[in-house]
């Protein structure tokens, strides 16, 4: 797989590279071109369909909202009765424990898997998995090659969602503390708590008027990891490597939808998963403009693989906090613990994501060559 070529995977994410929204047409043109690159690399293609209902913006207000009703029970325990705190921190105590799963719950009730000429019923979207398949020696090792291809827009920046939900935290966490502190020794004054809890209503308000729309040309995100995706799949059974192990090269869609689609196929296949004896599914996410390199460890040794494939091609790559990575594509591997691991990078044009400036330009043949090398040394590892 040494004959990676650059700008043909930049080019292709550049033909990606406009808005593509689940369920429009250009979401569809772009999994029949992901579909049809697969099928020239030799591949045994399929799409997986299903339909969904959008619901990723109601389910971070329904949670947000509890979180602030929480935060407030808390405070107005702290101040005027003290019995309320002790309802906030029970509800508080029940979202970090039950909360990601009761999300999933929620945004996975309102998926299911369809046939190809089914029709969605009203107000769902009807979309794909887009699959390719190399077969390889019985008992190898299955490598699943990740790569999502929808694209979304928000009306608040990146850096500002972050910056919101920092913030939160920031205000959030110490409020809970200082409050208890409060009704045991009786200080601090009420002021710092109101001072607390208005920092962290400022933090929350934007992010309750959170939306999604589809103004993105989605070009690092997530364009940029189709590109590579689809050039490996087209180097892949030339490679010696393809002799020594299976491939499956797998471009979800809904990923902007609450990772949909990758827990859709995981639930679909889980069966057939498990009984592999050595699965390593790489991710590759907004890896198309040049900066730091970054794995989100998910499980396994895959993280591993990429940090050493990183440094056999003379570059540097950091791990992050999985928290980091908790709407990641690898993240329902994790969860039926398979081994997994997402390689992304952190540009200057990565502020730009899910912004009507995530366009072509951004695209770099430098990053994607970088990119190129970290994921056949990280499969040469894997393999051998």
């Amino acid at each position: 797989m040494s004959n990676f070529d650059p700008a043909r995977a930049r080019s292709f994410a550049a033909l990606l590279s406009r808005p593509r929204g689940c369920g429009t047409a250009e979401e569809r043109e772009a999994a029949a071109r992901v579909r049809e690159a697969f099928r020239d690399a030799g591949l045994e293609t399929e799409e997986e369909f299903f339909h969904f209902r959008a619901s990723g913006d109601l389910t971070v207000r329904t949670f947000l909202a509890a979180g602030l009703a929480a935060l407030f029970a808390i405070y107005a325990g702290a101040v005027w009765e003290p019995w309320a705190a002790v309802a906030g921190f029970a509800a508080l105590a029940a979202l970090a424990l039950w909360g990601p799963a009761l999300s999933r719950r929620l945004l996975l009730s309102r998926a299911r898997d369809a046939r190809e000429s089914e029709t969605p019923a009203p107000s769902w979207i009807r979309t794909s998995n887009v699959v390719g398949r190399a077969p390889g020696p019985a008992g190898s090792p299955l490598l699943v090659f990740v790569a999502h291809y929808d694209s979304k827009s928000q009306n608040l920046p990146i850096t500002a969602r972050i910056a919101c939900f920092l913030l939160l935290g920031a205000a959030g966490l110490p409020l809970a503390e200082l409050s208890l502190l409060r009704i045991l020794l009786g200080t601090p004054s009420p002021a710092v708590l109101a001072t607390l809890f208005a920092a962290t209503l400022a933090a929350a308000l934007p992010l309750l008027a959170l939306c999604t729309g589809n103004a993105s040309p989605g070009a690092l995100d997530n364009a940029s990891g189709v590109g590579v995706l689809v050039e490996v799949a087209r180097l892949w059974r030339a490679s010696p490597l393809s002799s020594r192990a299976r491939a499956v090269f797998l471009a979800p869609s809904a990923e902007e939808h609450g990772l949909i689609g990758s827990w859709l196929w995981v639930k679909r296949h889980v069966s057939d998963l498990h009984g592999e004896l050595r699965l390593r599914v790489l991710n590759l996410d907004s890896i198309g403009a040049r900066g730091r390199w970054l794995v989100l460890p998910g499980r396994g040794p895959v993280a591993d693989a990429f940090m050493e494939g990183a440094a056999a091609a003379g570059l540097r790559a950091r791990r992050v906090p999985l928290g980091i990575g908790l709407l990641a594509d690898h993240v329902p591997f994790v969860q039926h613990g398979f081994a997994c691991a997402t390689l992304l990078a952190h540009a200057p044009g990565t502020r730009r994501i899910h912004t009507a400036r995530d366009s072509a330009e951004l695209l770099d043949d430098a990053a994607f060559e970088e990119a190129g090398r970290i994921v056949m040394e990280a499969v040469r590892r894997l393999v051998g």
